[in-house]
């Protein structure tokens, strides 16, 4: 009887675990936050200078459900391919940002980047598996007009 509850609970947990817990498939990019700061540095939160045309993005998203680890690749447009979420381009495109599990908002993993560019930035989430470390393919991209400061929202190509 024992033996039946632990299989039954350790089914219950894998269940929970996007596609075949290998990290198959692409991750659903559900972003819960989308903010613009001013790009400013140090105690006095002084503009960063020769820089004051660029912004902070603090980007958070919904956890994946048996993610131990996530990166994000900003500006990876021509590196990923868009209809199946492979890394096939230049890897020189890009930059890849990777998080750590203190990396939170509110609770729900978050990052903050400093140093963006004004205009159209654009994102791929993927995330690492805990059994065995393996990375999902690339999430669908995510594009957003970084102008003002403010809330952003997502736009369709």
């Amino acid at each position: 009887m024992m033996n039946h509850c632990i299989l039954l609970l350790l089914a219950l947990a894998l269940s929970t675990c996007p596609g075949t817990i290998a990290g198959d498939e692409r991750p659903e990019f559900s972003i819960y936050q989308a903010r613009v700061k001013q790009h400013r540095q140090g105690g006095q939160g002084d503009l960063v200078e020769g820089e004051e045309d660029l912004r902070k993005i603090i980007l958070g998203w919904h956890a994946i459900p048996c993610a131990v680890g996530y990166e994000l690749c900003h500006q990876c447009v021509g590196r990923i391919e868009e209809a199946t979420g492979a890394e096939s381009g230049d890897a020189e495109i890009g930059t890849v940002h990777a998080t750590t599990p203190q990396d939170t908002c509110g609770g729900e993993p978050c990052l903050v980047m400093p140093g963006a560019p004004t205009g159209y930035n654009t994102f791929h989430l993927r995330y690492k598996t805990s059994d065995g470390g393996k990375w999902s393919p690339w999430s669908e991209m995510q594009r957003f007009n970084v102008q003002d400061v403010g809330h952003l929202q997502h736009e369709e190509l």
